[in-house]
């Protein structure tokens, strides 16, 4: 039974709120800053009640549950509880739906936004409440559903919903976040995994300018048929001010054809609404799949160097791509950046990986037998036998907050981790459009009440917490009700589960034409890695170009000499990387796609130059798998060669 002591300390409750409050809107904060485009209308920023909302409610449970073993259920957590409760639905099903529909019309005025978003949102509620009145009335007559549970009935349907999306996303998430931890803890891995998206990621950049393409042509062809005298005229304009143009290319370089013309047809408001919807989402589109390229080839240039520097005996990651350090503790820092990387990455990323497969095992056990051992006094769940009486206000919270935090942190990451081209998709470092944000906002609101409540049915505090007065007003709903949906649906967390551990799920998805919802990709094949290795190959090539490695004397050699020499001996000058002059001036870096490994080219001018004493290489050999930075070819740059590979090591540690 439950172990009721001591009194509640409205002090400590009150510090508790406080705190949950600051750490969550520090966290609504940092999603916003980190995912929102900066071109976010200011207006939509009441996205931020969708994720603030929901990271409180998670964050409010342990309370919750220490007040209830230590005293009993509160007043003023029902009270908060009613608050956060129903905020969340009014927005989720009201506010949410109709905001996302205005950030996603094609219409030119907020006049014409508000009449096409209630047209739209009038048939859906109109649809809904017919088959909702439909079912009530069934269930009053059949079952004898009173007007006093209707309000349960309501709670149960958002809570049936919440569920379903909880047990898909959460199936994934157990998977998923100890098999991701173990696959980090191998740079080799990760690099294979990068080689291999390389090819699907610039597929889908490819077509996205292939469709922005197309909608360009239809704007233009709308443009040279509605004249200055139109009155359609300022509404092209519109469109034809956020046409996305190549560097270098003009609307004067677009050729027309009779396909266009005859894809476009009449040239009618409701056609110039559409086509600027469809402009919105192409154009989002593209700007998603260029930071997603952009974002992989930072990520494999980053590895290799990683890669390329653990054997190093000067214990410093080097890159072409970014500056060394300088300044106080500069080589410190260096180090402590190797030996964390090198040395504590691994490990640490294993033993989580272990814990975090612990509490996914810990999980499926208790969803997939609740509905065996409700109110039956058995509790396979670990962390429902621990939470049987109070043991102090910061240890039951944390009791209670470590497994709740992990089923949550499990489907955020589900949610966060899917993306749906031409629908939703969250991207960091400021490329995720509104619509997206809002819909992650929407289904937050939607998973936690669920979330919570299925969490608090796992644990089976006796007589219940505060927040059950809430949520057990569904309990006299049928079907959806108590010992109903909601015991027996989570027993399927366990088939999930292993539809993802099997990895049958992306392909039962593919099967039935769903591929767009898959979570991940299939596994790897040596054909697409070698093609993607050497598209990264280019994509980093042309980021030393821009960075001037590929136009000095000596290349990718030079600088990482002249790096290792500001790191280890600054008082020393560098070797002169000024560009080359004359004949040598428009040398380009060899494209690896082009050479295989191990064959060579010789530049123009000399091969070998001399400065300083140091050897300037004019002919060196290509790694496609950067497993070296410099690797001469000819015999007469042995110095050179046995000066890298005491930098790196062998190559066949690699």
């Amino acid at each position: 039974s439950t172990q009721r002591h001591g009194d509640s300390n409205p002090n400590m409750d009150a510090a508790y709120i406080a705190l949950s409050i600051i750490c969550t809107v520090l966290c609504t904060l940092y999603i916003l800053w980190r995912y929102a485009q900066r071109d976010t209308p200011w207006w939509s920023y009441i996205v931020a009640l969708g994720y603030f909302l929901p990271f409180e409610t998670i964050a409010l449970i342990p309370l919750d549950v220490q007040e209830t073993l230590s005293v009993g259920t509160q007043k003023y957590l029902l009270d908060l509880w009613n608050f956060v409760f129903w905020t969340q639905m009014v927005i989720t099903w009201l506010i949410f739906p109709t905001v996302l529909e205005v950030v996603r019309s094609g219409e030119f005025t907020w006049k014409g936004r508000g009449k096409a978003v209630f047209r739209r949102q009038m048939k859906f509620y109109a649809v809904a409440a017919s088959l909702g009145l439909a079912f009530i009335m069934y269930l009053a007559i059949v079952k004898g559903l009173t007007g006093a549970a209707l309000v349960g009935f309501v709670i149960a349907c958002a809570n049936a919903w919440g569920l379903f999306l909880l047990i898909i996303l959460l199936g994934f998430g157990l998977v998923e976040v100890p098999r991701r931890l173990w696959h980090l803890a191998s740079f080799e891995q990760n690099l294979n995994d990068s080689y291999f998206a390389a090819v699907a990621i610039e597929d889908a950049h490819m077509q996205s300018k292939f469709d922005v393409d197309d909608v360009v042509k239809l704007v233009w062809a709308a443009a040279q048929k509605v004249r200055g005298s139109d009155p359609l005229r300022p509404f092209v304009d519109v469109l034809v001010a956020k046409m996305p143009m190549e560097d270098g290319f003009g609307v004067e370089d677009i050729r027309l054809t009779s396909d266009v013309e005859s894809d476009l047809g009449e040239v009618t408001y409701e056609r110039l609404v559409k086509l600027h919807a469809t402009l919105k989402d192409k154009v989002a589109q593209l700007h998603r799949s260029q930071h997603q390229w952009d974002e992989l080839v930072d990520k494999t240039c980053w590895l290799e160097d990683v890669i390329a520097s653990r054997s190093s005996p000067h214990q410093t990651i080097l890159s072409t791509l970014r500056e060394p350090r300088d300044g106080f503790l500069a080589a410190f820092r260096d180090r402590l950046e190797w030996h964390f990387y090198v040395h504590f990455w691994p490990i640490g990323c294993r033993l989580l990986a272990v814990l975090c497969a612990l509490m996914s095992l810990l999980v499926v056990i208790g969803e997939t037998t609740l509905y065996f051992s409700s109110g039956t006094g058995f509790h396979p769940f670990l962390f429902s036998n621990l939470l049987r009486r109070d043991y102090g206000a910061f240890t039951t919270k944390f009791v209670c907050a470590l497994p709740l935090g992990f089923i949550a942190y499990c489907t955020w990451y589900s949610l966060f981790k899917i993306k749906v081209p031409g629908w939703y998709g969250l991207y960091r470092d400021k490329h995720t459009d509104t619509g997206s944000l809002i819909f992650v906002a929407e289904t937050l609101c939607r998973l936690s009440a669920p979330l919570a409540y299925n969490f608090i049915n796992m644990i089976d505090i006796p007589n219940g917490i505060t927040f059950h007065e809430v949520m057990g007003k569904m309990n006299t709903a049928p079907v959806l009700g108590k010992d109903g949906f909601n015991n027996w649906f989570p027993t399927l967390l366990l088939l999930f589960v292993l539809l993802h551990l099997l990895r049958v799920f992306n392909k039962l998805l593919r099967t039935l034409g769903l591929s767009n919802y898959a979570f991940t990709e299939d596994k790897q094949n040596l054909s697409r890695i070698g093609e993607g290795k050497e598209m990264l190959a280019r994509a980093r090539q042309k980021k030393e170009r821009e960075k001037g490695i590929g136009d000095q004397r000596g290349g990718r050699g030079t600088y990482i000499e002249n790096t290792l020499r500001k790191i280890h001996n600054p008082s020393v000058a560098n070797v002169d990387q000024s560009p080359l002059r004359g004949s040598q001036q428009n040398i380009r870096p060899l494209t690896t796609s082009l050479l295989k490994p191990g064959t060579t080219r010789s530049d123009s001018g000399s091969a070998v130059l001399s400065s300083g004493g140091l050897n300037r290489i004019g002919s060196r050999t290509v790694s496609t798998s950067f497993e070296n930075f410099v690797a001469p070819s000819n015999s007469s740059n042995t110095q050179s060669s046995s000066r890298f590979q005491s930098w790196f090591g062998s190559n066949n540690n690699l």
